[in-house]
């Protein structure tokens, strides 16, 4: 497997993810460096790591390259996201129509791109057997940490109805 970030030239480039060869499924830690060293905010992780305001200080090493050298794990609600990434990637025939899931994985976090996925998946923009079997394991994770499910609407709401019933 190959994943490339960036052009010789510094120019940031797309994930280039090659399923070719013995070893074409992806581990938790391979999926896990790609999302550490994806070009993005480091603040787009603050649900996936914990204590990532820690990597957002001013010094002279940047926010990326403090978390790339910290190489902190995921939290469980997103490690157990990225496990079941990883367990119907390698079970699938059609490893290639992945590396969208993966690209988004990279760049939205663990947790924010499993909630996106399961919105698009009940708006029916997910058709394939494959699609619907991972929203659903994307449900049970959320299931087992209700808390990380759509977080920042919860919280805007829980404001909402306390101003409300004052």
């Amino acid at each position: 497997m190959r994943v490339a970030a960036s052009s010789p030239e510094g120019k940031a480039l797309d994930c280039i993810i090659s399923y070719d060869g013995r070893d074409a499924g992806m581990t938790i830690e391979q999926i896990r460096m790609m999302v550490l060293a994806h070009d993005g905010p480091v603040s787009r992780l603050e649900r996936d790591i914990e204590n990532v305001a820690d990597f957002l200080c001013d010094d002279p090493l940047s926010s990326q390259r403090r978390l790339l050298l910290a190489n902190p794990p995921f939290t469980p609600p997103a490690a157990a996201i990225v496990n079941s990434i990883v367990t119907m990637l390698t079970g699938s025939r059609r490893r290639p129509a992945w590396a969208a899931i993966l690209k988004a994985v990279a760049r939205q976090g663990p947790i924010t791109m499993a909630e996106n996925f399961i919105l698009k998946a009940d708006r029916r923009h997910v058709t394939s057997c494959e699609g619907h079997a991972l929203a659903w394991a994307f449900r049970g994770t959320f299931i087992r940490y209700p808390e990380v499910f759509l977080g920042d609407a919860k919280e805007v709401l829980e404001r909402f109805m306390l101003s409300r019933m004052r």
